[in-house]
């Protein structure tokens, strides 16, 4: 059984994933939340990151329903537009820097990502 600590529906999970990080930057806003090796973000950096890069993407026009591609590595960057995102109701499209640039042109195109 899952333990009800988290503000949500019956089951005491979180609506969204964005929810968890506001509750943590709340709860323990000095906690490490994110480590990458050149540095690290507690709850309270990444909620900030969030708060920030939601801005940026509403200055560029992101909408609710939105599908935006984000062609990256796992990073800090990478979660906060993530979270971002969720906090908008738009949808990330997440794709490895990896792959071709055909490849990536197809996710994109099949995708339908502004």
């Amino acid at each position: 059984m899952i333990e009800n600590v988290l503000p949500g529906g019956p089951t005491g999970l979180p609506k969204r994933i964005c929810d968890v990080v506001q509750l943590w930057s709340e709860k323990s806003p000095d906690q490490l939340a994110v480590v990458e090796d050149s540095d690290a973000w507690t709850y309270r950096d990444l909620s900030r990151s969030v708060t920030d890069t939601q801005v940026w993407l509403l200055d560029l026009g992101v909408r609710p329903g939105d599908r935006v591609m984000i062609v990256s590595d796992n990073s800090r960057a990478l979660v906060a537009l993530l979270m971002a995102l969720v906090t908008l109701d738009a949808w990330p499209v997440i794709v490895n820097p990896r792959l071709s640039v055909s490849e990536i042109d197809q996710i994109r195109n099949h995708s339908g990502v502004r």
